[in-house]
């Protein structure tokens, strides 16, 4: 039967918070998120069980209707302040045995219009109470923006579905609800119209919303499938070590796009995932994908990934580096990267800090296993981030620009060290010499 699947498949859902549907819905739309494969398949069950035609039959019947948990109703009155526990108060007062079906996401303008459409041709040009500054539409339609919504199939042995819905959600105006309704314990009147929820005025008029909720699951189902072929598969990012084989994609965002570059084009993403041990995780990785240049692509990424393990073998550190499929580089990404706000300091100070000192001593350092490799590397500076987190500068770009590793001591990381912080010229001189005598003593 269609509501024992429908209760079967409720939680978890896609957007696996009311907050998750908030920041994803909109990302989806902009085509910068895909949803996991384990996210991806309930949207796709959701979406048929949605369609299955025995929901009409049972609404028909009055054993089923509508209902919605609005935006911020942790707004009401003494509700918890986060939105997310505000929400499980309501369901406490629905009844969870009543609730078959949750669908939280966040509505497009478009699909606000189109569930409102009665609201919105009534009271466009209608005000709640004089001195009102919005019409009771621009208020709605402005609640209905700031935040997601949830979606309830509210299921009725009883065939009273409607009536009992809107009985227990209470009159309009929480002012004049029934004190015990929903709207009458924890509905402001100045909040308006905030009122916590929406149901359905009438077998017909839940059949038209559900029908609306059908369209706004299917196109979201089919942008998350569209979507999904052009991002990095979960497949790929186990292989490569990225994932562990147990970890569960949630979400994947694209955070960063350099377009088009004389070498390369870097795709940049957040991956929100459940561990294998159930805890949420956040990791962030980047796509290099070497797209000119001339020659034979897979094997300028083969490249660039063999003089990242070089330079690791020489002390350089280098963000993690997973590996390359095709002419595609799979690395880590630093999001907080300080590397002009360092160098602008060091070349601005007369006299270093201790902290600034060190942080000259890591270029340094760098310049130094750089040269006495024979890397023919000019402006190394450039290919470096400074990553705030660890305190720590990292070598990004080791392929073409890196050149090749002759295995004959050079001067270059030198030479472009003390031109770029020339006031520290004499200390770089100094300290490179000290640090290249230690870390390579001349044979006796």
């Amino acid at each position: 039967m269609v509501i024992e699947l429908l209760r079967n498949g409720q939680m978890p859902h896609p957007f696996y918070s009311r907050d998750a549907a908030r920041r994803a819905v909109p990302e989806l739309y902009k085509d910068n998120l895909s949803l996991g494969e384990e996210e991806l398949r309930k949207l796709k069950e959701i979406n048929e069980l949605l369609q299955n035609s025995t929901l009409e039959n049972l609404v028909d019947e009055g054993k089923l209707t509508l209902g919605i948990v609005k935006p911020n109703v942790n707004m009401g009155k003494g509700m918890p302040p986060n939105d997310e526990e505000a929400t499980k108060v309501l369901y406490e007062e629905i009844g969870r045995d009543n609730v078959v079906f949750s669908f939280s996401t966040q509505l497009t303008q478009k699909q606000i219009e189109a569930f409102y459409a009665d609201v919105k041709e009534k009271y466009s040009n209608v005000y709640d109470s004089p001195g009102d500054t919005l019409t009771i539409w621009q208020a709605l339609n402005g609640l209905l923006n700031s935040g997601s919504v949830t979606f309830v199939l509210l299921y009725r042995q009883e065939a009273d579905a409607v009536t009992w819905w809107r009985e227990k959600m209470g009159r309009t105006h929480p002012s004049e609800a029934h004190p015990e309704s929903i709207r009458g314990k924890y509905g402001l009147e100045e909040i308006m119209p905030n009122n916590l929820t929406h149901g359905s005025d009438s077998i017909e008029g839940a059949k038209k919303e559900i029908s609306v909720l059908k369209h706004i699951v299917s196109e979201i189902t089919e942008r998350g499938i569209s979507i999904s072929s052009r991002f990095p598969s979960e497949i790929a990012l186990k292989k490569l070590g990225v994932l562990s084989e147990n970890d569960r994609i949630l979400e994947m965002v694209r955070v960063y796009d350099s377009g088009m570059r004389s070498e390369s084009w870097i795709y940049a993403y957040q991956i929100t995932y459940f561990d294998e041990l159930g805890n949420l995780q956040i990791k962030f990785i980047k796509e290099k994908h070497i797209i000119s240049m001339g020659g034979a692509l897979e094997i300028r990424a083969k490249m660039h990934f063999e003089n990242l393990e070089r330079l690791r073998k020489i002390g350089i550190k280098t963000p993690e580096t997973y590996g390359v499929v095709g002419a595609t580089l799979y690395q880590e990404f630093v999001i907080n990267d300080k590397l002009q706000e360092v160098l602008d300091r060091l070349r601005r100070s007369s006299d270093l800090s201790i902290s600034d000192r060190d942080l000259l001593d890591q270029l340094i350092g760098i310049a130094a296993r750089l040269d006495n490799v024979g890397a023919l590397t000019l402006g190394f500076t450039g290919d470096l981030i400074f990553d705030a987190d660890r305190g720590q500068f990292l070598y990004i770009d080791a392929g073409y620009d890196l050149g090749e590793i002759s295995g004959q001591p050079v001067t270059n990381a030198f030479k472009t060290l003390t031109q770029d912080l020339r006031r520290h010229k004499d200390y770089i001189e100094q300290k490179y010499l000290e640090i290249k005598t230690s870390l390579f003593p001349p044979a006796l």
